[in-house]
């Protein structure tokens, strides 16, 4: 870390200059050893204030492992804690846990950075939370939606606001039912894009006993309470029967010959999902196809993902894993994506390697790229019910939600320029 720049970064922080501030990120960690630092420091500007696009891109792919608590010494438990407040947005939570380690931190300019970065964040979200109870108050749900989605889009997401988000938009489309209702989903995010609300609210009503305070809670188990009461006044619409599908095997197989070069390129190719009886049958003929294997994703719906017939050097290739692992911790997202597909492509990957190649390619704009590795990622974590609740789960779908609005954009607004053409 580069100190004269991080006292000019500080001062900015001391007058609440937050636009002077953050153009001296890129100056004061140039190495790449401090990046989980800088990374920690963006997100705390993130919950301040709307940074520029780039920025908020970069700080709504971030996970727990990307963050450090920066101390020389302190318990791993207590580290784990400071973060998971960090990602919850309980900012005087963390800053009580740094305060007992912070003659740990090696550099004092840095303790004062995170020191007013912790408590700037912390005033933001009390004044957050104050507009969301005052228009809470005056029963103004149209306004309080308005509100918390700007927060969701335009700041980092944690989990409350990203569910008052979600079920306020239910509340107001009046959009309470969904095709897979009585499916049994294992994370409450699950349970909240599926419309499980009574299963939300017991969720909620026992944290309740310790958060009585939280307005976010409050607010959540009144928007319930209103849905559920609704919901039962309504009919649900009706049930639409699906169609027998048959597999055509002559052109399934032609399919297959053209998505090799997609999955040389890509590393995989996801189809959508089917029954269970044709996935079987879509697995059972890509072995047809000499230089192609195929594996199943997914909970309730699954899904086929084909991928290259397994390479018993390249999928264990150390050389190749060692530089895929440098390039992540160092940043270099280009490199990390050459790296991962040589492996992807030959392997039924974990759901952290999903995962990471996605961050990798929203980090360099490669947004619908990202897109098909994050859809690998959750199906790989929801495969077989073997999921338990996870906030990266949570982390996942609020990542894929900016990403599918952005994406969304980007079309619409190509589609704009072809008109005027």
């Amino acid at each position: 870390m580069l100190e004269e720049y991080l006292k000019i970064f500080n001062d900015y922080l001391e007058i609440q200059d937050i636009n002077n501030a953050i153009k001296y990120i890129d100056k004061i960690f140039i190495d790449p050893k401090y990046l989980k630092i800088k990374n920690l420091f963006l997100y705390l500007l993130g919950s301040i204030a709307e940074l520029p696009e780039k920025y908020i891109d970069y700080i709504k792919t971030i996970f727990n492992y990307d963050l450090i608590m920066p101390v020389s010494e302190v318990r791993i438990s207590e580290a784990k804690n400071f973060l998971k407040a960090i990602l919850f947005h309980d900012f005087i939570k963390a800053r009580n846990i740094y305060y007992e380690y912070m003659d740990s931190t090696r550099e004092p300019e840095c303790r004062r950075a995170l020191l007013n970065l912790l408590n700037l964040a912390s005033g933001v979200k009390k004044n957050d939370n104050k507009i969301i109870e005052n228009l809470f108050k005056e029963k103004d749900y149209y306004n309080l939606y308005a509100y918390v989605h700007n927060i969701v889009l335009h700041k980092p997401t944690f989990c409350n606001i990203y569910v008052l988000d979600l079920l306020l938009q239910d509340y107001i489309t009046k959009d309470y039912f969904s095709d897979d209702s009585n499916y049994k989903y294992t994370t409450l995010i699950d349970e909240v894009k599926h419309k499980q609300y009574e299963q939300v609210l017991e969720f909620y009503q026992n944290i309740t006993y310790n958060e009585k305070e939280n307005s976010e809670i409050v607010v959540i188990c009144d928007v319930l309470s209103n849905i559920i009461a609704e919901k039962k006044n309504m009919m649900p619409p009706e049930e639409i029967k699906s169609i027998e599908k048959s597999l055509n095997r002559e052109m399934f197989l032609d399919f297959l010959v053209s998505v090799e070069d997609i999955i040389e390129k890509e590393g995989f190719a996801i189809l959508n999902p089917e029954s269970k009886e044709i996935n079987q049958e879509m697995r059972d003929l890509t072995y047809y196809i000499p230089n192609l294997a195929a594996y199943e994703i997914g909970g309730n719906k699954k899904q086929v993902v084909i991928n290259r017939r397994r390479n018993y050097a390249n999928s264990i290739n150390n050389s190749i894993f060692e530089l895929k692992k440098e390039a992540y911790n160092k940043g270099k997202s280009f490199d990390y994506i050459e790296y991962a597909l040589e492996h992807l492509k030959y392997i039924i990957p974990s759901e952290l390697d999903a995962i990471k190649l996605s961050q990798s390619y929203f980090r360099v704009g490669l947004i619908s790229e990202g897109l098909n590795a994050l859809k690998l990622a959750i199906g790989l974590k929801e495969y077989d019910n073997k999921t338990i609740y996870s906030n990266n789960v949570l982390n996942y779908y609020m990542m894929q939600d900016y990403f599918n609005a952005k994406y969304a954009r980007i079309l619409d607004k190509s589609r704009q320029n072809q008109m005027i053409k």
